[in-house]
């Protein structure tokens, strides 16, 4: 060596020669960068080679090194830059012809849709045949939308998706494995907006050269409902008076509807339910939210051409009350309110002995049971001893009659008046009773289920 710096080049220009092989080897830019350096290595141990007697075939060999290692890392990169230019402008032009082609759909979606609308839809079978295209169908209308699919040698997923909210509404999924042709249904009780249909293909493992088909049609019925939503709580309850009926349904995003109704006067409430769903559950409220009643209302042969009526009655003070209905079911109901008012005399409670009604021999008075009452109380009062008659005449099963000495406030006689009334009946039951001259309290009851009108008529004899 000439040079005591002529070993040390000579070895790292090798190392650079024999490394740059290996990493580019490996495609990678970052990798031809250092390729890319470990050729300029070699590059310059050439030019400390090439000029020392004996050392020309070693500067030639490194020279050739980084001519080739600098030309492949060259490539590579050049390449990489490339790719990336390509994907860009693909992306660039699907981007474009996505919102060519769906200017009108959701940014949810980057998938071409085919539209629909409730009233045009395909009533004959049609072919899927891109599962990249979704079917987008506009409703307008609550209603009801069912989509068939025939398949054969498919197995699909779906999903049904709300376009306003980018909610999931269902998903369902079809399998065939018999290699004939299968028809599934799907229904649903939908509100009015747009709705994409999502189907995607899952692997099957049918023969290929059996016969594979997937195709698909819709009808939709609206369920001409009157109702405002949203109605989902008592402050938007829908206000019903006298004799109002209104049509109402679920869909598969509803859970709750309220309705208002304020009674001027005690009287009864007649709520007629209407159903074409299986089940709903029912109950009254009053001004507070407590629930005063309630029910449900379940008939699995119920539908849409077969709907079952249910009527419930309530016997009412005079004030505000909520009808709350809560999804068992989607579909469609209808609910009226009718309200009788009672023949009640009464202006104020008359429900303790301080507020006894007061009465005299031969008065009659017409009386009402609600459903938030316990008893009343009315005061007579006899000059001298002789036989108290009282007759109860009433639409409902039973009552508890009792006599108070004022007095005392002691019970003189107590006992259950099983009257067996109905509401198309009034039946009668009359009691005698033998007392002193005084003043007397007698304290009607009702029994548990017994609300309605009653009339009491009371005797001094």
């Amino acid at each position: 060596m000439e040079n005591k710096y002529e070993k040390f080049n000579l070895i790292l220009s090798i190392i650079g020669l024999i490394g740059s092989f290996v990493f580019a080897l490996f495609e990678k830019q970052t990798i031809a960068l250092i390729a890319l350096v470990l050729g300029l290595i070699c590059f310059y141990g050439w030019i400390q080679f090439k000029g020392f007697t004996g050392r020309k075939k070693w500067g030639l060999l490194l020279l050739g090194g980084a001519v080739l290692l600098m030309g492949t890392s060259a490539y590579i990169l050049f390449g990489s830059f490339e790719s990336e230019l390509a994907q860009k402008k693909d992306s660039t032009i699907n981007s474009s012809t996505v919102s060519i082609k769906d200017t009108t759909t959701s940014s949810k979606e980057s998938s071409v849709k085919t539209h629909y609308t409730q009233n045009q839809l395909p009533d004959s079978w049609q072919p899927i045949v891109d599962f990249s295209v979704h079917n987008q169908i506009k409703i307008t209308d609550t209603g009801h939308l069912t989509i068939d699919f025939r398949f054969q040698n498919k197995s699909i997923s779906g999903k049904v998706l709300s376009e306003t909210s980018g909610k999931e509404i269902t998903t369902f999924n079809l399998y065939e494995s018999n290699g004939v042709p299968t028809v599934e249904s799907l229904n649903l009780d939908l509100a009015a907006d747009t709705y994409s249909i999502v189907l995607t293909e899952n692997q099957t493992y049918q023969e290929k050269e059996q016969e594979e088909k997937m195709e698909w049609k819709a009808t939709f019925v609206s369920f001409e409902s009157n109702e405002k939503e949203p109605n989902n709580d008592m402050e938007s309850a829908i206000v019903l008076k006298n004799g109002n009926e209104i049509s109402a349904n679920f869909t598969q995003e509803d859970e709750l509807d309220y309705y208002k109704f304020l009674a001027e006067n005690a009287g009864t409430l007649k709520v007629t339910t209407t159903m074409y769903m299986g089940a709903v559950d029912f109950a009254l409220l009053d001004q507070d939210g407590k629930e005063i009643k309630t029910n449900n209302f379940y008939d699995s042969e119920t539908s849409m051409k077969e709907p079952k009526t249910e009527e419930l009655m309530f016997d009412l003070e005079a004030g505000t009350y909520y009808v709350r209905y809560k999804k068992k079911d989607t579909g469609k109901y209808e609910i009226k309110l009718d309200f009788t008012i009672s023949n009640s005399v009464l202006k104020t409670k008359n429900d303790t002995l301080e507020k006894s009604l007061e009465v005299n021999s031969g008065d009659t008075k017409n009386m009402f049971f609600s459903m938030q009452d316990d008893c009343h109380y009315f005061k007579i009062t006899a000059a001298q001893s002789g036989k108290l008659k009282v007759r109860v005449s009433a639409n409902f099963q039973s009552m508890e009659l009792e006599i108070i000495n004022a007095a005392d406030k002691l019970t003189v006689k107590k006992e259950n008046l099983y009257l067996n009334g109905s509401e198309k009946e009034v039946k009668s039951e009359e009691l005698e009773y033998d007392l002193d001259a005084g003043t007397y309290y007698i304290k009607c009851k009702r029994n548990s289920s017994s609300t309605g009108n009653y009339e009491i008529a009371i005797n001094w004899l």
